[in-house]
């Protein structure tokens, strides 16, 4: 196995369709947001991009209670092209024995209803971590899933530390279905959830609640071939979209349609297709 200083000049980010990313690493090497919020304090770079990330949602009943497992994705990246086949088309991937029994051990285990969710809709809802506050306004599972997301003990500390204090971020969002969602598609069999991990725009929000498998984020890892070269770095996307975000007044869509180029509008399309609402 290769040392961690090897693993950290080996790593690069690739950007596209899940199913397209996940061949191109060496198995196994699949960032978790962990790791990639571990990274984030050094790397900036990393804190405007949207990704992918290792990391697996598994729901079910168990005793009648809507149980959340939560742990490394490898058993599911395996059989990439039906766990994004069904994600797209059904919401919900549905786990064989196989992989379950690969991915339980090593997962966290919490109830939904400790998670004590707000707002969302019928399918999901979100929890709040105060990135300034002692407890940080945690419960102790949603500690343990908070932890699980962003680095355990002091990593988590760090990493909300400078969230707070670089980033300016207050508050962070973590998405996970509703116990009623749960109780009524799990009833029968466990189901699955892709995960994502927020820019700082997003404010580096969680989503254990991913199906829309087809936006062009990232997917960070050890390239397979790394001379066929990796993600643009060095942009700056805020900038970027600044105009958009807060448009100047008397902003006219339809002046600028007419002012993109074909090349431009093209552009233009994939920008719009890879937008991941929070909660996706």
């Amino acid at each position: 196995m290769a040392s961690a200083a090897t693993l950290e000049q080996k790593l690069d980010t690739r950007i596209g369709i899940l199913a397209e990313l996940v061949p191109q690493f060496a198995e196994g090497s699949w960032r978790t947001s962990a790791e990639i919020m571990n990274e984030r304090w050094t790397d900036k770079k990393l804190r405007d991009q949207v990704f992918y990330v290792n990391n697996a949602a598994v729901y079910e009943m168990e005793d009648g209670e809507a149980m959340l497992s939560f742990g490394r994705a490898d058993p599911f990246f395996k059989n990439i092209d039906e766990l994004t086949k069904q994600l797209l088309k059904k919401n919900n991937y549905v786990p064989t024995p196989d992989e379950l029994a690969a991915f339980k051990p090593a997962a966290l285990k919490i109830k939904v209803s400790e998670l004590k969710l707000l707002g969302g809709n019928d399918e999901w809802g979100y929890f709040e971590i105060q990135t300034g506050e002692k407890d940080y306004g945690l419960n102790t599972t949603q500690r343990a899933f908070a932890e699980a997301i962003y680095g355990t003990g002091k990593d988590f500390e760090r990493n909300m530390e400078w969230l707070s204090t670089e980033e300016k971020v207050s508050t962070v969002k973590v998405y996970a279905l509703q116990e009623a969602y749960v109780q009524m598609h799990a009833k029968n069999n466990a189901i699955a959830r892709g995960c994502w991990l927020g820019d700082t725009y997003l404010n580096s929000g969680f989503g254990a609640v991913g199906h829309d498998v087809n936006g062009h984020v990232g997917l960070r890892g050890v390239l397979l071939n790394p001379a066929e070269g990796g993600a643009t770095s060095g942009i700056d996307y805020h900038t970027l979209a600044a105009p958009f975000n807060t448009p100047s007044p008397g902003f006219n869509p339809a002046q600028l349609a007419k002012a993109l180029t074909p090349k431009g509008a093209e552009l233009f399309k994939e920008v719009l297709s890879a937008y991941v609402p929070p909660g996706k």
